[in-house]
């Protein structure tokens, strides 16, 4: 981020940073190198000592109050709090500044005057003009949305569809800056003469006042507005006239909800959909985490015994003395239960996996990129067999994985638990290619 900032500042204002200060926060010391060829002095301040740090502090404190009152204003969560802390730091670098002799930082650093016929009430309704979103000609073109800011590398608004989630920017918008669909509101902010029913959201209404709500909030349905057909709502009195408007308190009485409406949830019990549960037995075999693990049984110590045997015969490396100025890498075993459908142990699966991590590029590596087949002409390969009534079968070869020849010299240690008595201090020199090498992908293709 530094770096986009300083680049910025050089390309855009002709100008360099000199200085830069900072408390001896941690994340301060991943760019200190950085600084350091740049040319840039860094400078700190003493340790417990923030009013060294005055100014930045202010202003820290300058945004943060102020993107929060945005968001109380708006009665927005504060998981918007990215879009009101940027929408402060627009008004604030627009703002006259006591400390500029009442002129704006913006005016300061671009010599010109802001555009404040753009700024907006953050967090109120808006409605964007998406037809350029739409996909089809039945679409709407307009959307109720929450005003969420502006954008720099923009020339338009931040629109927040608060029931799909998504966000739309576009220039042409129409502002409410009286409304705020996050504010709860109140019983007495309701007009005496029109009454009102608060019903929980999850119960659908086909109406337009409807139709963008917010989903965190109680939903304000006016009485003609709901439907009074038998299916939804029965009515002990016949609909008065709108001249003459019921009270409040004979209009809560007369209305009678039927139970259909509520959303029944459906869960996989009731819809007979059942899965046997898998008890975890404590005293099962479990996979070792170490050598001396899984020398204790048995089975392990068989599964290493028989993954040496395939690599010895497979000459998978050569046992030399330990050559001087070579990058020597380690190796560690890996185990792993195979179990069957009915979660018994079907084999104890061992591999001897190289720490190829500390290996140096150009030095005992260079490629590493392997071609792999596309799911397109496996695909194709079994509709052509299944056209043909061809008979398909599965190979699985033992270690085919480990039969890659080796063309750089990749030196490693002797695996744990398997060190030659006879010559302890040799290494091993790989002939072809183990797990964890970084060129062991493109070896075995």
């Amino acid at each position: 981020m530094f770096q986009q900032f300083k680049l910025q500042v050089e390309n855009q204002f002709d100008d360099n940073i000199k200085y830069v200060q900072s408390d001896n926060g941690g994340e301060f010391k991943s760019f200190i190198t950085f600084l350091q060829q740049a040319g840039i002095v860094h400078r700190f301040s003493c340790p417990y000592n923030s009013a060294q740090n005055g100014r930045e502090e202010r202003k820290h404190r300058h945004v943060v109050e102020t993107g929060l009152a945005f968001l109380a204003h708006a009665s927005l969560p504060m998981k918007f709090w990215q879009y009101a802390f940027q929408s402060a730091t627009f008004l604030i670098n627009r703002m006259p500044s006591k400390v500029l002799n009442n002129v704006s930082p913006y005016l300061t650093l671009f010599q010109k005057l802001p555009d404040y016929k753009s700024l907006r009430v953050f967090g109120c309704l808006c409605y964007p003009f998406i037809r350029p979103y739409n996909n089809h000609k039945l679409q709407y073109q307009l959307v109720q949305c929450i005003f969420l800011g502006y954008t720099l590398s923009n020339k338009g608004y931040l629109c927040l569809d608060y029931l799909t989630g998504r966000v739309y920017i576009t220039p042409h918008v129409v502002f409410d800056e009286t409304q705020f669909p996050f504010t709860t509101q109140s019983p007495s902010s309701q007009p005496d003469d029109t009454p009102s029913v608060i019903l929980p959201h999850a119960i659908p209404f086909p109406s337009n006042d409807l139709s963008h709500c917010p989903v965190d909030t109680p939903i304000s349905i006016h009485i003609d507005s709901i439907p009074t057909t038998a299916d939804s709502i029965s009515l002990n009195e016949p609909a008065t006239s709108p001249s003459s408007p019921p009270s409040p308190e004979s209009a809560l009485t007369n209305l009678i909800p039927d139970s259909s409406l509520a959303p029944r949830m459906t869960t996989r019990l009731m819809s007979g959909i059942t899965k046997r549960k898998v008890i975890l037995n404590l005293t099962a075999v479990t996979e070792p985490y170490t050598l001396n693990q899984a020398l204790k049984d048995p089975h392990w110590t068989r599964a290493m015994d028989q993954e040496i045997a395939a690599l010895h015969h497979n000459h998978t490396w050569d046992l030399v003395a330990k050559p001087s100025d070579v990058n020597i890498i380690g190796c560690k075993w890996v185990y792993k239960l195979k179990h069957k459908p009915d979660r018994s142990i079907d084999r104890y699966k061992v591999r001897l996996v190289a720490k190829g991590y500390p290996q140096t590029f150009g030095l005992d590596y260079f490629e590493t990129f392997s071609p792999v087949v596309k799911a397109a002409t496996i695909r194709i390969i079994l509709t052509i067999a299944l056209s043909s009534k061809w008979e398909v079968r599965q190979l699985d070869v033992h270690n085919a994985f480990l039969n890659g020849e080796l063309e750089e010299q990749v030196y490693m240690s002797q695996p744990p638990g398997y060190v030659d008595t006879k010559f302890p201090t040799k290494v091993c020199r790989l002939r072809k290619a183990l797990y964890g090498l970084k060129q062991a992908p493109r070896a075995w293709f």
